[in-house]
């Protein structure tokens, strides 16, 4: 989970991504991996999630999520 546009406010907007029903982790840890499977063809849907809290600062918002596929040898 990350705040939106390097948000300071704790009220800011929030932004997540999810994997199966749970969150990813973006930390790029090999034990952070998600969406591993020992058989191929290996198929992932991820879902975007924002959370924008009632008292949040007003205005445009937006996210950039890159991230790098590994695929096994």
């Amino acid at each position: 989970m990350m705040r939106v546009n390097g948000q300071a406010s704790t009220n800011g907007p929030l932004f997540w991504l999810e994997n199966g029903g749970q969150r990813v982790k973006l930390t790029g840890a090999k034990s952070d991996a998600f969406c591993i499977s020992p058989t191929a063809p290996n198929r992932c849907e991820l879902r975007p999630v924002t959370d924008i809290p009632a008292n949040s600062p007003e205005g445009n918002i937006d996210a950039t999520v890159v991230f790098d596929v590994v695929y096994p040898q």
